[in-house]
């Protein structure tokens, strides 16, 4: 699902000879993707196919980060178009919304790693909404 929707942003915005501002805002894609793709994992103990269909799907019930990224990716104009709706709808997991414990500390850590080296680049409403 993450390199799906990486390989979908890359063939929707980037230009062949991508400038450090491209680069910049792939980078801010490549943590919201990760977020989305990474928090169905950390809500259930197992995952098939019809668990990541659903989350895709929105039809996971009460399931955090379940929206169809690919449909947002399609439907935006720009990079920022759509870096700016990803940060109206993807948020954090809460400690009790994460299910196994070993992917509990994994998540953290990528999202400390992750932010720690891009919060500057993020809105101050944003960067409320995104701290663990």
């Amino acid at each position: 699902m993450f390199d799906i929707a990486i390989l979908l942003y890359v063939d929707r915005f980037c230009p062949e000879n991508m400038s450090k501002s491209d680069t910049e805002l792939l980078n801010r894609f490549v943590i919201y993707a990760f977020i989305w793709a990474y928090s169905m994992r950390a809500q259930y103990y197992n995952v098939g196919w019809l668990v990541a269909q659903n989350y895709i799907m929105e039809t996971g019930n009460k399931v955090v980060n379940s929206y169809n990224i690919y449909k947002v990716i399609n439907e935006s104009d720009s990079p920022n178009m759509l870096l700016s709706r990803l940060s109206e709808i993807t948020h954090p997991l809460s400690d009790d919304k994460v299910k196994a414990k070993v992917f509990r500390y994994l998540y953290l850590i990528t999202l400390i790693i992750c932010f720690g080296r891009n919060m500057q680049r993020i809105s101050g409403e944003q960067e409320q909404r995104l701290k663990v």
